[in-house]
């Protein structure tokens, strides 16, 4: 895993947003937010807040998987064969 981090510059969709609604003023949104830091996999390309707590994963032990797998195959080939028969 390659992680790089950087902090985030001016925010050129803020400031265009803050422009149109509040004028020249607005332009100045464009600042808002430009000292975090973010980090981001050089694998992927996916970037994220430190500070943002992690999402829980739901993981799946490869046995259940397995059985899951063959309940969904057994399940198809039963619909298939119903569906021929029905014919």
């Amino acid at each position: 895993m390659n992680i790089a981090s950087g902090q985030k510059g001016y925010g050129l969709g803020k400031a265009a947003a803050g422009g149109i609604l509040l004028g020249p003023v607005g332009l100045l949104g464009g600042m808002i937010g430009r000292k975090k830091i973010e980090l981001v996999c050089q694998d992927c390309g996916k970037g994220w807040d430190p500070s943002e707590k992690p999402k829980k994963t739901v993981t799946i032990a490869p046995k259940t998987f397995k059985i899951v797998l063959l309940v969904y195959v057994a399940v198809v080939a039963l619909v298939v064969l119903y569906v021929i028969w029905a014919l």
